[in-house]
């Protein structure tokens, strides 16, 4: 009976398969990548299946093997062969008195040499066949490393695959791959992506950087004109002061406090719009965030720093305003008034 889409993906998960493939009528081919199958997978894989197949039978695409005398032949694999370590040639391709030999198996990217024994197959049988263990071990060989030593074949070592490893930063990743790369390790990394990442940050920094500029200058002309006005208006006030005995000094120090009067509310309107904007950010990205993380946040190093650069512009633009209040002269200020 035909399967169903459900009882097809069962086919393929827990039991070492990758890929169905229907063919003609009702059979289905069932393939790995690059993992072996062994009884256990067909054991699950007999168990999804749940006696609904007739018939289970292990294959592989022909393999070239070469014999120790030259000869060239092609294997699949028989689930009535049992032994691991023998090849069962038809009769006409089975050498006259020779019952062990070592065949040669085109690996990944050099030669599997092992021993084994030759055996005749069925009459009815017109290919040579080896064990599905053994078929199993050489068709992993087309896409692994094995080797034969001491009797066993070895599957060679894949370096540090599926191992992950966890820069510091994104800064850290060209860095990390570069010393692996001398050690002859190959990785995986998101370098391109990276690399774009850091490129837009550093455009949108320079962005950032040229608007913060102008808001500065913009805001040191604002003080410094605004400030200058102030004390023109109230040259007659000031000038009354200076006869009441104030210094000069002293009467510079007006637009100085003014000025940091004006900056400090001005840095506490933004701490306020700061705040409900990086609330309303955090809130709305919430769900993608784990607990106590959060997207909009400014560290306290960086507040701090900008209330001492918003003071020092603020003194700055005070200046010019507290160097004109220094030169008014009481006498003439009356006279003008």
């Amino acid at each position: 009976a035909a399967l169903s889409p459900e009882e097809e993906a069962a086919l393929l998960i827990g039991t070492g398969f990758t890929r169905l493939e229907k063919l003609a009528g009702n059979v289905c081919l069932l393939t790995t990548e690059e993992s072996g199958v062994d009884e256990e997978a067909l054991s699950a894989l007999r168990a999804r299946l749940g006696g609904r197949v007739e018939k289970l039978t292990p294959w592989i695409r022909p393999i070239e093997m070469v014999l120790l005398h030259g000869a060239k032949i092609q294997v699949t694999i028989s689930s009535s062969l049992t032994e691991p370590n023998a090849v069962a040639l038809p009769p006409g391709q089975l050498p006259e008195k020779v019952e062990q030999t070592e065949v040669t198996v085109r690996t990944k990217s050099s030669a599997l040499r092992f021993p084994l024994r030759l055996i005749a197959a069925r009459p009815e049988e017109a290919t040579a066949k080896v064990s599905a263990q053994l078929g199993g071990i050489l068709r992993l060989a087309r896409t692994r490393e094995v080797s034969f030593e001491n009797g066993r074949f070895l599957l060679a070592r894949r370096g540090y695959a599926g191992f992950r490893l966890y820069a510091r930063s994104i800064d850290d990743v060209e860095k990390l791959r570069s010393i692996f790369a001398r050690q002859g390790l190959e990785v995986l990394t998101q370098a391109d992506r990276i690399r774009d990442v850091r490129e837009l940050d550093r455009y949108l920094a320079v962005i950032f950087w040229l608007i913060t500029a102008a808001g500065i200058v913009g805001v040191i002309g604002a003080l410094v004109a605004s400030l200058y006005a102030a004390a023109e208006r109230k040259r007659l006030p000031l000038a009354i002061l200076r006869l009441l005995g104030m210094t000069r000094a002293q009467l510079m120090r007006f637009p100085v406090y003014q000025s940091l009067m004006n900056v400090t509310g001005a840095l506490g309107l933004s701490a306020v719009f700061y705040g409900s904007v990086a609330a309303l950010i955090n809130r709305s990205f919430g769900r993608f965030l784990q607990g106590g993380e959060q997207l909009c946040r400014l560290p306290p190093r960086y507040i701090i720093a900008v209330a001492i650069l918003a003071a020092l512009l603020a003194v700055s633009a005070a200046l010019a305003a507290a160097l004109r209040v220094a030169r008014i002269e009481p006498a003439e200020s009356l006279r003008m008034e």
